[in-house]
């Protein structure tokens, strides 16, 4: 049974690894409007992979994200200490 819902899982959603653009959270977006930060930019985002035939197979949780997410002017300015780290899965 475990492995006929994993497949599902899998299948419903491609593998993610990427930087910038807008973060995928499999459960709920973690920042909030008060915080200070301003946690715009996706740093690296990563998803799960599941190659069988290649023997790769990475994942976070069952099927789950981890997300760096840094403010714009700190991205720019290349100060890396504020970086935020969220994970979770379904």
């Amino acid at each position: 049974m475990w492995d006929s819902f994993y497949e599902a899982l899998t299948a419903a959603k491609p593998a993610i690894i990427y930087y910038g653009g807008h973060p995928d959270f499999t459960q709920e977006d973690f920042r909030r409007e008060d915080d200070d930060l301003k946690l715009t930019e996706v740093l690296l985002q990563l998803g799960f992979i599941l190659d069988r035939e290649d023997g790769v197979e990475i994942c976070w949780g069952d099927a789950g994200e981890a997300c760096f997410l840094i403010a714009k002017d700190d991205l720019a300015a290349k100060r890396f200490d504020r970086v935020a780290y969220n994970w979770d899965c379904s």
